[in-house]
């Protein structure tokens, strides 16, 4: 899915109504391909911390605002704000990756009770075998 304007992505990453907190900008970078070849998560969290609106501010709070991040991403990559702001309208929606279980088995057995240690290698033993 891209976007078709700024503020569909703002309203998108939008963690909560304040605005796009640090994850959610971190994740828009990551989506937009913009991190990597010499930017990293910490510029990324240099920039986020330069532009919230008031200090200590823990939110990107506005579309403008966001234009200005955008803008010194660009700066810090040498390249145009329009290509910057075209791969954030390219990014999609956010998704986070989660972890799965191997088994959704239940150690219920009254000899699963006691040690945690025990559980783990009983559990460790059948998954072996």
């Amino acid at each position: 899915m891209t976007f078709a304007t700024l503020d569909e992505v703002f309203t998108a990453y939008s963690r909560t109504a304040a605005g796009i907190d640090s994850s959610y900008f971190q994740k828009l970078c990551a989506n937009s391909d913009l991190t990597g070849h010499g930017f990293t998560k910490a510029d990324v969290d240099v920039i986020f911390a330069k532009v919230a609106q008031q200090p200590g501010s823990k939110f990107i709070g506005s579309v403008e605002v966001l234009r200005q991040a955008l803008a010194e991403i660009a700066a810090k990559k040498s390249a145009a704000v329009e290509d910057i702001e075209q791969a954030a309208l390219r990014a999609g929606s956010p998704t986070f990756a989660g972890v799965k279980a191997d088994s959704e088995e239940v150690l219920s057995d009254s000899k699963d009770i006691g040690n945690p240690g025990d559980r783990l290698l009983r559990a460790l033993d059948r998954d072996r075998q």
